[in-house]
């Protein structure tokens, strides 16, 4: 399975062996799921986490840090 992201003016695309992602129907995009979600090892769980949950997440910004005035924020996603 090839997926390919494309980015960029009005090129944006996601493609799956070369078939845009919105052509597919939901029992395809179910088989892609479970091929992605098998390739997956247990120790990706925590990269996958923080990009996941930052974005189907609730944003709470939780203000600034008094040391170094660096921006501090959280994402829950309950599921």
């Amino acid at each position: 399975m090839k997926l390919v992201v494309t980015r960029g003016c009005v090129c944006d695309a996601v493609e799956i062996d070369g078939e845009n992602e919105m052509d597919l129907t939901d029992e395809q995009r179910q088989e892609v799921l479970d091929r992605i979600f098998k390739k997956l090892k247990p120790s990706d769980l925590n990269e996958l986490l923080w990009k996941i949950v930052e974005i189907y997440g609730e944003y709470e910004d939780l203000g600034e840090c008094e040391e170094c005035g660096d921006t501090i924020c959280s994402y829950t996603w309950e599921i």
